[in-house]
């Protein structure tokens, strides 16, 4: 069983303009899309590690 999720990923921020003036307007563009992400459940097995290892999930 696995779940799709939708994240936001950044692909490009632009200051305009660069450099900024102190106490002038600027503006600040921020781009963004939406990628897939599929999680999988972790399957863990008898024998698949050794005594007393720790698995942090």
């Amino acid at each position: 069983m696995s779940y799709t999720l939708l994240v936001p990923e950044i692909t490009s921020v632009v200051i305009t303009p660069n450099p900024v003036d102190q106490n002038t307007a600027f503006l600040i563009a921020i781009a963004v899309t939406e990628i897939e992400k599929e999680l999988e459940p972790i399957l863990i097995y008898s024998g698949t590690f050794y005594s007393g290892e720790e698995v942090i999930l």
